[in-house]
């Protein structure tokens, strides 16, 4: 047995936990199958599982199942997720989605999201019904009506086109009528073997098929052996298979989101705006990390992420080092002041939701809305001084940099550089900054700000005949409540001054 190949197989073996957690069921049937293969050579055995373990350690992202373990007690992560994302149904459910995918790989390629696609949908309803399997193996967010097969040419929204219908009814084709003597036969059974233990695993979400791959490529691979001494032989069938690989070959590309010829430029020249084509509204979570890591190039990044988070993108900004916080607490924090010069972190929220505790504790300075429940935050440790009661506050004129106490925040558009409008800081009863907001419209922040405290800029466009701004005091109706002055140099207003 060719020792090179073996030792690849330990290396990828390895490397696939690293990929995804669901790399894990992967990789243990590889490894049985590894087992099975060299069980009369126990030294070759031996020593391939020291090559697995040791890719597994080196690829495989062990520091993360080790970091689950410790924060949820569950390499696989926080249970509750798990089990959401983990077929509830059993033998039922695997069978169920093992139908939906059969039904979701026919594809004869164009056009996307055709009509004759939900007429798969209604096949693989029907045949669900009559098994008494409906609603069997599903995501708690969906129902047997709720089912879609996606054709809309995205990563999430595609599934294997001409090419993986016809393999996949041919590799079905070598399994029921299996010879033990042909490895085409062993490799469609490999094939699916992994899309039961898909099906058994992972509960149907619309956008399964990529998990699917390695099924697929099975497939292929399984089909084209079988049909290989027929190419050969007969022109017809050559004829066929080359039609079919060079029908797939054009016109998946072309109905697909991001494969076109174009897009394989802009991967290189522009790779995050064409990262981010699927997911637009992350660009102004990119633009505002970058204007903020500008303006405070000194504060370590803490990145605090919810589900359906785009995140691999962020970790990839060579400009910003982010430290993934599963769990944010105050020790946390004060774990990520202590390597910073001025004692402050900076946090983005990303699709995720904070505790008021945690909440109160933070400022802050960037609202994007984009994406759902997402904004940057700075955190200053508790013995820093951040009231303007005690501290008053100054106004820095060139760039807009407001401070309070040890708290600086510069004047943004919601994360973005500042050229026009309302910029404020909101604080508490003790004079303490709690949030900031950017708005043009100052009728809406007197009905959303009614009676608080607050600290602002108002800038007016470039040519306007109006003076720029500063005001502080309690937003109201009654305008003698607030002070406003003419902002035209630096500003200092001290503690004494202020009369809220």
């Amino acid at each position: 047995m060719n020792s090179q190949w073996l030792l690849l197989s330990a290396v990828a073996v390895g490397f696939l936990p690293g990929i995804k957690s669901t790399g894990i069921a992967l990789a243990f049937f590889l490894t049985v199958g590894t087992i099975w293969v060299l069980r009369r050579n126990i030294r070759t055995l031996a020593s391939w599982f020291a090559a697995a373990a040791l890719s597994f350690c080196l690829l495989g992202s062990l520091e993360i199942y080790i970091n689950n373990v410790l924060l949820y007690a569950n390499p696989l992560g926080n249970t509750g997720l798990v089990r959401h994302l983990s077929n509830q149904d059993g033998p039922a459910g695997a069978l169920a989605n093992l139908i939906r995918y059969v039904f979701g790989f026919i594809n004869p390629g164009w056009p996307v999201d055709p009509i004759w696609s939900r007429n798969l949908e209604a096949a693989s309803r029907a045949v669900l019904e009559v098994l008494g399997l409906t609603g069997q193996g599903l995501h708690s967010n969906y129902s047997e009506a709720t089912v879609i097969f996606l054709r809309n040419g995205g990563e999430t929204g595609s599934n294997f086109g001409p090419l993986g219908a016809a393999t996949m009814a041919i590799s079905a084709w070598l399994v029921i009528r299996f010879r033990r003597n042909q490895h085409a036969c062993w490799i469609a059974l490999a094939g699916w073997v992994l899309l039961g233990a898909t099906a058994f695993t992972v509960p149907w979400m619309e956008w399964n098929m990529r998990f699917l791959m390695l099924p697929a490529i099975l497939f292929v691979a399984a089909a084209l052996m079988a049909l290989a001494p027929y190419i050969e032989q007969k022109w017809w069938v050559f004829t066929g298979v080359f039609l079919v690989l060079l029908y797939s070959a054009i016109v998946f590309p072309l109905s697909s989101f991001n494969k076109h010829p174009v897009d394989l430029v802009n991967a290189v020249q522009n790779r995050e705006r064409q990262t981010l084509r699927e997911r637009p509204t992350m660009q102004e979570v990119f633009d505002a990390v970058r204007e903020m890591n500008s303006v405070y190039p000194d504060r370590p990044w803490l990145l605090h992420v919810g589900l359906d988070s785009w995140v691999l993108g962020l970790l990839e900004m060579s400009e910003v080092n982010f430290r993934p916080e599963p769990v944010l607490d105050t020790q946390d924090l004060n774990t990520a002041s202590a390597g910073s010069e001025s004692g402050s972190v900076m946090i983005l929220v990303l699709n995720r939701d904070i505790s008021p505790e945690m909440a109160s504790s933070m400022v802050r300075i960037a609202r994007l809305k984009r994406e759902k429940k997402t904004a940057i935050y700075t955190w200053l440790p508790e013995t820093s001084i951040q009231s303007a009661k005690a501290a008053g506050f100054s106004i820095a004129h060139e760039d807009l940099m407001i401070s309070v106490g040890d708290l600086k925040v510069k004047a943004t558009q919601n994360g973005r550089k500042f050229k026009s409008g309302l910029f404020l800081l909101v604080l508490d009863e003790e004079g303490n900054v709690v949030d900031t907001i950017f708005s043009v419209d100052f009728d809406e922040l007197l009905t959303t700000l009614e009676g608080r405290m607050v600290i602002g800029v108002s800038i007016h466009a470039e040519g306007s005949e109006y003076d720029n701004q500063f005001f502080f005091g309690r937003m109201s109706s009654d305008l003698a409540r607030l002070r406003v002055q003419p902002l035209k140099s630096d500003v200092y207003i001290s503690a004494a001054e202020l009369n809220f």
